[in-house]
C-alpha cells in the first residue's frame, strides 16, 4: 500500500480529536514503525481542526517507546488558539493508552513583515548521476521499499567515511499528488551521516525530532527529486545531534530538520 492510500485509511473522530489507523509491517524501521510516518500520522490527525489558512510551521516530535505495526491509535487536542498561531498535541498509544509518540505542531497564518531569507540548494551531481542506495532484504529498513535515495556526496552507512556529512537525493515512489504528508516523511528518510563513519553494521533510532517548515510549497511532480543535506554536528557516550536542510525541487529551502539521535555501536 502506497504512502498516499495508507493516510487515506486514517479514520478521524471530530468531537473527540482521536483517530485511529491501521499500519501493516511494511512500514517498519527495526522493532517500530517509521518515524516520518508516525509523525505525519499525528499532523493529519490534528490539521482539521486548524484553519486552512494556518499552514505549519514547526513541529517538535518524541519516539517514546516503539509503535509496532497494526493499529495506531491517536489522541490528539489544541492547547492554544491565538489570533495568529495556533499549538497542538498528538499522541500515538498503545491499546492501554500509553504514549509512544508524543508530537507537538505549531501552526501559524502569515504575518506582515519585511524580512524574507530564501537558501537555496548547493551545487551537487545530478540524482540520475549519483548512486542509488539498494533495498536489501532483511538488512534495509522495510520502510524504504516506497523511496527511491542516491547519494549525491558522503558514502554509503558502514563504508568508514572520513566525516558525518551526507548529501542525499529522495522521493517517494508514490504517484499521488506530493502534500505536506509527503515532505514532512522525506524529511525523515535517510540514515544518520553517523552510519557512514562506522565499519559494520549498527542500529540507530531518533529520540527527538524537530522539524522547522521555512517554505512547504508542494506543488511539484511526485517523481521530483528533494535533496537532503545532512551532518552531524556533535556526538558522544552513543547520542548524536543531527542537522540537515531539505531542499525541494526547485532548490528552494523547504525545512529544517534537528534530531537526537541514538547509536547502537
Amino acid at each position: 500500500m502506497n504512502y498516499a492510500e495508507l493516510l487515506a485509511g486514517l479514520e478521524l473522530d471530530m468531537p473527540s480529536g482521536d483517530a485511529r489507523i491501521r499500519v501493516g509491517d511494511d512500514w517498519g524501521q527495526g522493532r517500530t514503525l517509521f518515524g516520518g510516518l508516525q509523525t505525519a500520522i499525528a499532523v493529519e490527525a490534528l490539521r482539521p481542526q486548524v484553519p486552512d489558512d494556518a499552514p505549519l510551521r514547526v513541529l517538535q516530535a518524541t519516539f517514546i517507546g516503539p509503535v509496532p505495526p497494526g493499529e495506531v491509535r491517536v489522541s490528539t487536542r489544541i492547547l492554544r488558539r491565538g489570533s495568529s498561531a495556533m499549538q497542538g498535541e498528538a499522541r500515538l498509544c498503545d491499546a492501554d493508552g500509553n504514549t509512544q509518540c508524543l508530537v507537538l505542531a505549531v501552526f501559524g497564518k502569515a504575518r506582515p513583515s519585511s524580512l524574507a531569507f530564501h537558501p537555496t540548494a548547493p551545487a551537487v551531481r545530478p540524482a540520475a548521476e549519483s548512486n542509488r542506495f539498494p533495498y536489501i532484504e532483511g538488512l534495509t529498513p522495510k520502510f524504504t521499499r516506497y523511496f527511491q535515495m542516491a547519494l549525491a556526496e558522503g558514502q554509503y552507512p558502514f563504508m568508514s567515511a572520513p566525516e558525518p556529512r551526507t548529501r542525499t537525493w529522495v522521493r517517494h515512489t508514490d504517484p499521488a499528488p506530493t502534500s505536506l504528508a509527503h515532505l514532512i516523511a522525506t524529511a525523515d528518510t535517510i540514515p544518520s551521516p553517523a552510519l557512514s563513519m562506522l565499519k559494520k553494521p549498527a542500529m540507530a533510532s531518533s529520540l527527538t525530532w524537530t522539524l522547522e517548515l521555512i517554505n512547504p510549497r508542494c506543488d511539484f511532480d511526485p517523481q521530483a527529486d528533494w535533496l537532503m543535506d545532512a551532518e552531524v554536528t556533535a556526538g558522544g557516550d552513543g547520542y548524536l545531534n543531527q542537522t540537515a536542510t531539505l531542499f525541494n525541487p526547485a532548490g528552494e529551502a523547504a525545512a529544517y530538520s534537528r534530531q537526537t539521535v541514538v547509536v547502537f555501536g
